[in-house]
Parts: C-alpha cells; sequence; structure tokens
C-alpha cells in the first residue's frame, strides 16, 4: 500500500499542480504565446518550486521527472483551460463574468499548497524552522517567479502586494505547531493552507502589502 501511495503526488500537490498550470496557461495566453509557449510556461510554473525543492534536499531527482503523474495532471490542466478559454470566447453569457482575477487566484492556491507540502516535506525529515520558512517559501514562489520572468513581467512576489511573507507566516505558524502542541498532523496541516492562502487573497482582493521603502537619491 505504501508503495502505491508514494508513486502519487499528494493531495495537496494535485491541488497546486493544477492552480499553477491554469497560472501559467492564462499568463501564456495573455501575452499571445503559441501553443509551444503554452506547454513550457505551464510546466515550469507548476513544477518548478518543486524542483527546487527537490534539489536542495537532496531528494535525488526531483520527483516531476520520475513520476508521470505529475505531468499528466499539468497536461490535463493546459486541456481544461484551453477548452474554457474557447467556451469563454464563444459565449457572450460567459463573458458578463470579470475573470480578470483568475490568474490571481489560481497562483495563490498554488502558492499555499506547494508552500504547505513543502513545509510538511522538511518537518517529516527533522528540519529546523529557518529551513522549514526558507523551504516552504522557495518551493511556493518559485514557479511563480520562473513564469513571470519567461514572460518578461514584474514577478508577482515583487508587485507590491503580500506574497512571500504569506509563506514565511504559514511555515513559522507549522513548525511552531508542529515542535509545540500536540496537534492532528491534518490539522497542523489546514492552518498552515488556510494562513498562507487567507493573507494572499487580503493582498488580492484588499491590496494589503508590506511597508515600501522610499528611495532618497544623494
Amino acid at each position: 500500500m505504501e508503495n502505491i501511495i508514494s508513486t502519487f503526488p499528494t493531495a495537496l500537490e494535485i491541488i497546486g499542480l493544477l492552480a499553477f498550470s491554469v497560472s501559467g496557461v492564462i499568463a501564456a495566453l495573455q501575452k499571445h504565446l503559441d501553443l509551444m509557449g503554452i506547454i513550457v510556461l505551464a510546466i515550469t510554473t507548476a513544477c518548478g518550486g518543486g524542483i527546487l525543492r527537490d534539489v536542495l534536499l537532496q531528494n535525488g531527482i526531483p520527483v516531476f521527472f520520475t513520476n508521470y503523474s505529475y505531468i499528466t495532471t499539468v497536461v490535463a490542466a493546459i486541456v481544461g483551460t484551453l477548452v474554457i478559454n474557447k467556451l469563454y470566447s464563444r459565449h457572450k453569457t460567459l463573458r458578463k463574468y470579470n475573470v480578470s482575477r483568475i490568474l490571481d487566484v489560481a497562483d495563490a492556491i498554488g502558492l499555499a499548497t506547494f508552500g504547505t507540502s513543502a513545509a510538511l516535506m522538511v518537518l517529516d525529515q527533522g528540519g529546523n524552522m529557518l529551513t522549514c520558512v526558507f523551504i516552504c517559501t522557495i518551493t511556493g514562489c518559485g514557479g511563480g517567479i520562473l513564469r513571470d520572468v519567461l514572460v518578461q513581467r514584474m514577478p508577482i512576489i515583487f508587485s507590491g502586494t503580500i506574497y512571500a511573507a504569506c509563506c514565511i507566516a504559514g511555515s513559522v505558524a507549522m513548525y511552531l505547531l508542529y515542535d509545540y502542541c500536540s496537534l492532528p498532523r491534518e490539522f497542523i496541516t489546514t492552518i498552515c493552507f488556510v494562513l498562507i492562502l487567507g493573507l494572499r487573497f487580503l493582498g488580492i482582493f484588499k491590496g494589503v502589502g508590506l511597508p515600501k521603502i522610499q528611495y532618497h537619491a544623494e
């Protein structure tokens, strides 16, 4: 049974793969990329953070290259997003709905799922708080940063609204609860996920961000 379970992504990673794939496809469509550009951007966004995580944690060959479930999930997300995009363009009744926030929402879900999954992996390996925070943040933010760099736009992480800080807060909360409280693993995982997602939604819908430091030229 353990071997069977280990051959498939966790539920969190499946959600993250779908969400980040969708955000990659939408970013590609917004930049009018061709089919190859859409595929590359979706795969890079969905798997970039996970590959960085596996390399930094020295987990051997990144799971994306050894597990066909990951690429299958990404392909399904690409096809589904393209079909929905086509339907949206053809039906006037659908176009009355504002979908301008879909990219941000999909990115937020990917951020929360991959960040939570990475923090959990670090704790399972006995990592300290610094490792937990770093791996959670680089995994959650990595795919989105690569996506934005490839389409030559300012990465969302630097957009002014709260982003990386969401992962920092979520991973610190998970580490403290995991280390000092006798709470069920599922409950701690849920708290981390909800905290990261909730904070990111505050940034998206309420414009919450960290203070900016004004540069005073000499």
